[in-house]
């Protein structure tokens, strides 16, 4: 792109002169306006631009849903984290104090960042390398499997399962199973 001089013409249709206004009437003129406000990120002051960054999740607050982060040395303000779902359906699964995660900041202000968890580590590697399983594992060792490809879900617990609708229940535990229904057909 060129750059226009003051005063320098770029471009313009004149229509006839005008003898009642002693003048040329222009109707289209064309420029172009470079504005800078401020320094720019990208400067040559080696200021490093913070549009995505790394980090490790330092602190959690459960009642906001929002984090801070260690970045190299330095540790960020309060952080709200992207969720799967955050309208009238809503998920909840809180990142983890030295979970991996990613910060995605508006014009590299990081006050202004988000926070996406869950970039796998050697701490925390992966829980399957199988294309065709999902899973997730928990701390406590509890386990959800699913295999797209034969269709089998495999639900392992350390605790116990409860499923309830309405007034009827099924838990299970190590020690038995207890079902609870105004009704129970087994065939």
């Amino acid at each position: 792109m060129k750059n226009i001089a003051p005063g320098e013409f770029l471009s313009a249709e004149v229509d006839d002169f005008k003898p009642e206004l002693d003048a040329y009437l222009v109707w289209l003129v064309e420029w172009t306006h470079e504005v800078h406000t401020g320094q720019s990120m990208w400067s040559e002051t080696g200021i490093k631009p913070h549009i995505i960054e790394i980090g490790l999740v330092k602190e959690v607050d459960y009642e906001k849903a929002r984090v801070r982060v260690k970045v190299g040395e330095f540790l960020t303000n309060w952080l709200p984290w992207i969720t799967t779902r955050a309208g009238e359906d809503r998920s909840w699964f809180a990142p983890n104090v030295d979970e991996q995660i990613v910060i995605f900041s508006p014009l590299g202000e990081l006050s202004l960042g988000v926070v996406l968890a869950g970039i796998y580590q050697q701490k925390y590697p992966a829980p399957e390398s199988k294309k065709e399983v999902s899973s997730v594992v928990f701390k406590d060792g509890t386990k959800l499997s699913y295999n797209k490809e034969n269709g089998h879900l495999e639900i392992d617990v350390v605790g116990k399962i409860t499923l309830k609708v309405g007034e009827s229940s099924i838990e299970m535990t190590k020690k038995g199973i207890k079902l609870k229904a105004k009704r129970i057909d087994l065939n």
